[in-house]
């Protein structure tokens, strides 16, 4: 007999979900029209990052087996320290706004008209990073990414596409603690896409700035994953030591619309995916239960769903 996580992944199988995931607008999840691109997966419950992989087996199976998920806590071993001067980040204004989109599962702005490049030095620990485009960028409430074992208010990711289809992300911390450079202007409209699959258009933003303030300081990096289904390693991340800023308004007013959307953090690098250390260590039901209750499919999985919310970070900041 199945155990309860198991038990808790076939209660999805039958769930045909269209992904929306991080790499949206990327090789690996090409654009589609706004109404159409509303992602099924959650944060909470069944569609919860505990049952990722059962929403789609096939497609979802490195959520519940891979060994190098994200996000993770910076202060873990296999980060390392990059230098911003190392890093080239050119990214041209946008003076008519660009596309803000309510994906279901997060928000996210159109940046591809930007023009923005990512390139690393060849001598950094990273090795070369050479003509990466900007395609999106979009924000986690709180943080995904930990900071020496603290979430944060918020988390920006920058999606930059390679020529042959790689994925690097560019990461920074938010802190809801005063006005900060062109967020607040992309948030001064998120009320108007509080409705999934909508979409509306940004104030001017002045992104060159935006580039400036990320590269003012160091980078941490480490080779991961998408934070979202199909949880696809192989990721490069670089998450900025310098933190942005919003205004507790615009804060409230993301919120309002985004609510909670974090993964929980991930194993160390390199180690056995927690959800298989969680299997594991679960007994089946019949050990724990009488037959009554370990027959009771609903009880089980709601037991389940249960232990395992409190793993999810607390979400939001005093």
């Amino acid at each position: 007999m199945a155990n309860s996580l198991t038990r808790l992944a076939l209660a999805a199988l039958s769930a045909t979900p269209a992904l929306c995931s991080c790499a949206y607008g990327t090789a690996l999840d090409p654009r589609r029209e706004a109404s159409d691109a509303v992602g099924a997966f959650g944060y909470v419950g069944l569609d919860g990052p505990i049952n990722w992989v059962g929403l789609n087996p096939e497609a979802n199976v490195l959520c519940g087996t891979g060994t190098r998920q994200s996000p993770i806590d910076l202060s873990i071993a296999g980060v390392s320290a990059l230098q911003g001067a190392t890093v080239t980040l050119s990214i041209s204004d946008l003076p008519n706004g660009a596309p803000l989109e309510n994906l279901g599962t997060t928000v996210e702005v159109v940046a591809s008209e930007a023009g923005g490049i990512l390139a690393v030095a060849a001598d950094s620990p990273l090795g070369a990073l050479d003509g990466f485009r900007l395609e999106q960028f979009h924000f986690h409430l709180p943080s995904e990414h930990l900071d020496n074992g603290t979430s944060r208010a918020m988390e920006m990711h920058m999606v930059f596409e390679g020529e042959s289809g790689e994925v690097a992300v560019l990461a920074a911390f938010i802190d809801a603690d005063g006005p900060g450079p062109v967020l607040e202007d992309v948030l001064s409209v998120v009320d108007s896409v509080a409705a999934p699959g909508s979409v509306t258009t940004t104030p001017p933003l002045a992104l060159s700035e935006l580039a400036k303030a990320l590269t003012a300081g160091q980078f941490q990096t480490y080779s991961g994953s998408l934070t979202t289904p199909p949880c696809t390693e192989g990721v490069t991340w670089l998450v900025s030591t310098e933190t942005l800023s919003i205004s507790r308004e615009a804060f409230e007013r993301v919120r309002s619309v985004i609510g909670f959307n974090a993964r929980f953090s991930q194993n160390e690098l390199g180690e056995p995916n927690l959800l298989q250390v969680v299997g594991q260590a679960v007994p089946p039901a019949q050990e724990v239960a009488s037959e009554t209750v370990a027959d009771d499919d609903t009880e089980q999985m709601a037991a389940m769903a249960a232990v395992m919310a409190t793993w999810v970070p607390i979400p939001v900041p005093p």
